[in-house]
């Protein structure tokens, strides 16, 4: 055979599947490709299996000939013809006798990403649910502490870190004095002391930098 067809795997489809043509006499390994795609307007959860809501596309690429492989121009394109063909003969085999395998294999993938998501956020919520919140208490005296400081040292930034309930990455929040009153930022944007309150009460921990000390109720 002149040209050789990349590997495919109907049963993967995941909404989206490539069928590559290397043709003797070309450089590139996918110098003819098959794109067949799952219309994005189609419904995810709509398991009818219908011709129209799959889109194929044939696009030729512009890898140059390999002439050490195939000398003769000539040659070398009708390999590249016959390639050309079989890439559209395939596209009408599998529009006519494949489309139901396609949204079987694609439903499958719907249903398990459905099923990751899922877990993912059962382990989420039972990761916050096993954090003990810090709680309103300690939340309010964090934020009169970091007032104190900031006055004590104007135009200073106080900083100080909390690590939300269920993650491991922490978030900062950071003070400073000027202008006769407290300006606090979170994540180096600006927050009401209340705000900041209401945010450290449901945090696992609060952390201070230069203390190395991690404050919990």
């Amino acid at each position: 055979m002149n040209f050789e067809i990349g590997e495919y795997d109907i049963t993967q489809f995941d909404g989206h599947m490539n069928i590559e043509y290397k043709v003797k006499g070309f450089w590139s390994s996918s110098i003819i490709t098959i794109f067949i795609h799952r219309n994005i307007w189609a419904s995810a959860k709509d398991s009818s299996a219908r011709a129209e809501d799959y889109e194929f596309k044939l696009s030729v690429s512009s890898g140059g000939r390999d002439q050490k492989e195939v000398e003769s121009d000539g040659e070398a394109y009708r390999y590249f013809a016959e390639a050309l063909v079989d890439a559209a003969n395939l596209i009408d085999v599998i529009k006519a006798n494949h489309i139901k395998d396609l949204e079987k294999a694609y439903q499958a993938y719907v249903n398990e990403l459905q099923a990751r998501r899922e877990e993912a956020a059962a382990a989420r919520r039972a990761a916050i649910e096993n954090d003990t919140k810090v709680g309103h208490k300690l939340a309010l005296l964090t934020v009169e502490r970091m007032k104190l400081e900031a006055k004590a040292n104007p135009y200073i930034r106080s900083r100080l870190e909390y690590r939300p309930r269920g993650e491991d990455y922490t978030r900062k929040i950071t003070a400073v004095f000027y202008e006769r009153q407290t300006v606090f930022e979170h994540e180096e944007r600006r927050i009401s002391a209340k705000d900041l309150v209401d945010i450290l009460e449901f945090a696992a921990e609060i952390i201070d930098p230069n203390r190395k000390q991690k404050k919990a109720a």
